[in-house]
């Protein structure tokens, strides 16, 4: 048996002829950490130029659909937003950086102590000691997601400690496979996630249910260019996962969507508009029966955003 804590596993091994069993104590090596994918920081917006910087870049014109304005817009704009946050880029070592610059400030100052010069550049170095570690606070509270922790002393060591805590119960230490085989290194449980992953969205369907085209002809329907649009081919690169902080690789998608892929709304609509005409069929339908409150005013479903109410009397040949 093992018990799992934060830095640290403990394995109780069988005592065998002796009354006394083993401990072994394992420690948590940790892991290579890949670069990390994009992510907004708070902390970026109190950049020099960072507002006026994205304003020029969202009022760059494009053309296309609305959908695809926006998403390239985002795509421009987050090349700008790299571009401002390379100033709180690595802010530990710019931190001991900066400690090794006042340690000699303090050591000049100490050897001549009325030198003005040697003031101003000890305030210099004070100064941006200062502002490197408030503005690693704001990062790694961010990050820590610790909003009660407003006033006080810089909480730096208490984010770390946080952070450092939540990744080790966050993180995938062993998976067990389908065979009941286990797998313990990142690649073995890359390997695995994405074999499971390519079964559920990375093949073709091999059989589609019968479309009825009656009702999909009721009412208004998509031009031929909307529908080559909704109907392309699936980029290669549109699907990947992330295991322990580090991106996997790319997985040939063949079904599905990514997730925020600005497409769904659309698709949403559509299929609800699809089973509206369906519902509108039942009125014609003999067998089906209206619940006893929607009979006069002939309603058989209602939807809002993503919620849908269905109405029919509780019988077999209704539903």
């Amino acid at each position: 048996m093992h018990q799992m804590f934060v830095d640290h596993t403990l394995w109780v091994k069988e005592p065998g002829i002796s009354d006394h069993g083993v401990l072994w104590l394992q420690d948590k090596v940790p892991k290579k950490v890949k670069k990390y994918e994009f992510k907004f920081q708070n902390l970026v917006i109190e950049m020099d130029g960072y507002k006026e910087r994205v304003q020029q870049s969202w009022g760059l014109h494009e053309q296309g659909t609305k959908q695809y304005v926006v998403w390239q817009k985002l795509l421009r704009l987050q090349k700008v937003i790299k571009s401002c946050s390379k100033p709180i880029i690595g802010l530990s070592r710019q931190i001991e950086e900066a400690m090794r610059n006042l340690s000699k400030a303090q050591e000049n100052l100490m050897r001549n102590r009325f030198n003005t010069k040697e003031i101003d550049t000890m305030k210099q170095r004070m100064a941006e000691i200062n502002k490197l570690q408030t503005w690693e606070e704001k990062a790694l509270s961010q990050r820590a997601k610790i909003n009660w922790l407003r006033l006080g002393d810089g909480n730096n060591n208490y984010f770390h400690a946080h952070l450092k805590s939540k990744w080790h119960k966050s993180t995938i230490s062993e998976l067990i496979k389908e065979d009941g085989s286990k797998v313990t290194s990142h690649e073995e449980m890359e390997a695995e996630i994405l074999r499971f992953y390519k079964e559920l969205v990375g093949t073709t369907p091999t059989s589609i249910k019968k479309i009825d085209i009656v009702a999909m002809r009721n009412g208004r329907q998509l031009t031929k260019a909307q529908g080559d649009v909704l109907t392309k081919k699936i980029e290669d690169k549109e699907i990947w996962y992330k295991i322990n902080g580090q991106t996997t690789k790319v997985l040939s998608a063949r079904r599905g969507l990514r997730q925020g892929d600005p497409i769904s709304p659309m698709l949403f609509v559509l299929v609800m508009e699809y089973l509206h005409r369906l519902t509108d069929k039942l009125q014609n339908n003999t067998r089906f029966q209206f619940h006893s409150r929607c009979d006069k005013i002939k309603i058989v479903e209602l939807s809002f955003a993503d919620d849908l109410l269905m109405f029919a009397r509780g019988d077999s040949q209704s539903f």
